[in-house]
């Protein structure tokens, strides 16, 4: 666990050394006192899903909001139907969200645009305006790979840029064709971290499975004081890690830790904040090393716990209306 504010404390629970002993105490939150309950899992339709860019694949309408900028139309190979996309111009941009920070392996793959007399394709990386590296392309798709490190990136979006050492028009260096585009690389696709299958977010009688790289983010009205319980994480797989956070009347600052899984009942105190919309995210992490795993966390039970809103408190008085001149209604034809 991390960093701890005055605004709310957390309490892990554990019974002896079985750190994910099912038999734990749960945390001393009297539910007399604490009666208003909300289970997370059942609100996961209504919940925010962000998940970490594991894929991009050019030419497919579904990655279409990764690119930014310098880029040609969603195309198709005639040969062998691989969808891609032509880099045009000098640069091009695209978008990629990371939950956590650490050194992330990228591959992709991709071709130069070549002509009899065309020089040999550079293209340099950047991630959020830092170079990263040069990479030397042929004509051919050709699989490139290279790291992010940590300390270029950060939590959420993130920005890679493709800077071409040359671009050309085919129309004017290959005879017979009318494409006026100034094209650099065709770009297939590019994968973030290892290989996995995608895992999705999903409830369950246990309580909720949280793939990694991926988050979940619910909101709730609190008038008092509250709590978050989960009776305890355990591992999907090899996950290892889930970050809560929360903050309150959509603060940029917040609480935050991050708990090592396998743990056991877990409460987490919101404080007496006035009536407040709070914001609650569990995100499973990645490993530290790669770009994660194909896995996740079992959060069992995750419920808010609030005392009820007082229903017979004194409804104040109002004063009555000064005596005044009557009202006179007039009806025109």
């Amino acid at each position: 666990m991390r960093r701890r504010s005055a605004a709310a404390s957390l309490i892990v629970l554990l019974a002896g050394a079985a750190a994910c002993d099912r038999s734990a105490p749960a945390p001393s939150v009297d539910p007399a006192v604490y009666s208003e309950a909300r289970d997370l899992a059942a609100e996961l339709p209504l919940a925010e899903i962000h998940r970490e860019t594991h894929r991009i694949d050019f030419g497919d309408a579904g990655s279409r909001r990764h690119l930014l900028e310098g880029w040609g139309a969603d195309e198709i190979d005639g040969l062998d139907a691989t969808t891609f996309a032509w880099g045009l111009g000098v640069s091009s941009l695209v978008e990629f969200t990371v939950l956590e920070p650490r050194n992330l392996k990228v591959v992709g793959r991709c071709r130069a645009f070549r002509w009899q007399d065309a020089q040999r394709q550079t293209v340099t990386v950047e991630v959020n305006g830092r170079r990263i590296r040069d990479l030397r392309l042929e004509g051919k798709m050709t699989e490139i790979r290279f790291t992010l490190p940590a300390e270029d990136l950060a939590r959420g979006r993130n920005r890679l840029r493709f800077l071409y050492s040359y671009h050309g028009s085919p129309s004017r260096v290959i005879p017979g064709s009318a494409d006026s585009r100034q094209l650099a690389v065709a770009w297939d696709f590019l994968r973030f971290g290892t290989e996995r299958d995608e895992l999705t977010l999903v409830a369950g009688a246990e309580g909720l499975f949280v793939p990694a790289g991926s988050e979940m983010r619910t909101y709730f009205r609190l008038d008092g004081p509250g709590y978050l319980l989960i009776d305890g994480l355990e591992r999907g797989g090899r996950g290892r890690r889930l970050r809560v956070s929360v903050r309150v009347d959509g603060g940029v600052e917040g609480s935050e830790w991050v708990i090592e899984v396998p743990s056991g009942p877990t409460a987490i105190d919101l404080g007496n904040p006035p009536v407040s919309l709070v914001e609650i995210r569990l995100t499973a992490l990645p490993a530290r090393s790669g770009s994660g795993d194909p896995s996740g966390v079992l959060v069992r039970a995750p419920e808010l716990r609030s005392r009820p809103t007082p229903t017979d408190a004194p409804v104040p008085a109002t004063e009555a209306a000064p005596p005044g001149r009557p009202h006179v209604i007039v009806y025109l034809p």
